[in-house]
């Protein structure tokens, strides 16, 4: 019969290319800066919480799972704002 198409995605310009690159960039730089200010900020309370819900030897295991939440966290919401700043400068909408 028919082979199965994928979904079809537009083409994309190599300055929106570029515009994402940015914001991962400052995304990155983000998680550089303000992740661990994140991470000591809550740490506390994620490793009492740990503590009091599931012992002591969970700690460690939160604590390093924590790190990765605040770093992801600093990064998508940096991301995002970026990405959402481009898009009410209209710069976005020109290039595609």
């Amino acid at each position: 019969m028919y082979p199965a198409k994928g979904p079809s995605t537009p083409q994309r310009s190599g300055f929106a290319q570029s515009l994402d690159g940015v914001a991962n960039v400052l995304a990155i730089i983000a998680v550089f800066f303000i992740g661990p200010m994140l991470f000591q900020v809550s740490i506390g309370w994620v490793q009492e919480f740990t503590a009091s819900q599931y012992g002591q030897a969970w700690i460690s295991m939160a604590s390093l799972l924590w790190a990765i939440v605040s770093a992801a966290v600093v990064y998508w919401t940096v991301r995002g704002l970026i990405t959402e700043f481009l898009l009410k400068r209209g710069v976005r909408n020109l290039i595609r």
